[in-house]
């Protein structure tokens, strides 16, 4: 894993992570990764999306990190 990856997901997660967090501006795999991330540390994660496509898009991208998630 990327050392900032690392140091980002640590920030959002670590035991000074208390208040929601959101991301912004940042890819569709960047989004995906986090979500996946931060829903196996056991943090509630919701994904906005804008249409039809952009949620297929989420929906593969989130079924790479792991085939058997259920992302409906």
């Amino acid at each position: 894993m990327n050392k900032d990856f690392a140091n980002l997901l640590e920030a959002l997660t670590g035991p000074r992570a208390q208040r929601p967090s959101s991301i912004s501006r940042s890819g569709a795999g960047t989004k995906a990764r986090l979500a996946f991330d931060l829903a196996k540390s056991g943090r509630p994660v919701g994904i906005l999306v804008r249409d039809a496509a952009e949620m297929a898009e989420m929906r593969a991208l989130l079924g790479l990190f792991n085939p058997g998630l259920d992302s409906e």
